[in-house]
């Protein structure tokens, strides 16, 4: 099997000591489900340690339509580029679920970037490969094929939060296949029709919880979708 089951998303999120550093100078605040944290086009001045739950980077047309760039979760930042420059949010964050976490503001930030040289080497580390990522995400966006969309946004989830499942991986979150088809730029109709067909085909499975599904043959989907992962 290919080293997305063995290799998971830790090359995005700070090492302990300064996720510590980060919260300890965070105010710790709580959202509720369907909540924002930050909204599109505000001023940057502070950003967001997320402890428990999950939320979702959205970003909104002209008309409203809604199209997740990407979802985080524990122990991921949000916000920390407009945290540093001050510049206007480019994203809306929205509470998929009920949603933990410090909130930092710039100086609190900038008083532990300029305590700790590690920190810094840490956040510009994270900040690549965040990069890397959000690249992938317009590089699935930007397919041509559907399905090549949707089996692209399903590894990119299981990458960052999958876990081995026998010879598949399990990708435990709390999303609904509107926000699966919006993180994969697809309609949830259209959505609905390629999972169910994957499902009958074996590729996929929805776990009894409903909040979860499971990818019984990544390999097959990187096909479909054309990654080199």
């Amino acid at each position: 099997m290919t080293a997305m089951h063995t290799t998971r998303a830790g090359a995005n999120r700070l090492q302990d000591e300064t996720w510590d550093l980060l919260c300890e100078a965070g105010a710790r605040v709580r959202y509720k489900k369907g909540q924002e944290i930050f909204q599109e086009g505000e001023t940057g001045d502070s950003l967001f340690l997320v402890t428990s739950g999950l939320v979702r980077i959205v970003l909104y047309s002209a008309g409203g339509k809604g199209s997740i760039v990407s979802f985080l979760g524990p122990r991921e930042i949000i916000g920390e580029v407009g945290c540093i420059t001050g510049a206007p949010r480019t994203a809306t964050v929205e509470c998929a679920e009920n949603v933990e976490g410090h909130l930092v503001s710039q100086a609190e930030l900038f008083r532990v970037l300029g305590r700790s040289e590690a920190a810094v080497r840490d956040l510009l580390t994270m900040l690549c490969h965040r990069l890397r990522r959000t690249d992938g995400a317009f590089q699935r966006v930007s397919a041509l094929s559907m399905k090549g969309r949707l089996a692209g946004a399903l590894l990119a989830l299981a990458e960052q939060y999958g876990e081995d499942h026998g010879d598949g991986t399990l990708v435990r979150l709390a999303v609904t296949q509107s926000d699966i088809g919006a993180f994969s730029g697809l309609s949830r109709e259209n959505t609905s029709r390629i999972l169910s067909g994957w499902r009958k085909a074996g590729l996929i499975a929805f776990a009894a919880d409903k909040r979860s599904i499971i990818l019984n043959d990544p390999d097959a989907l990187a096909e479909i979708a054309d990654f080199d992962w």
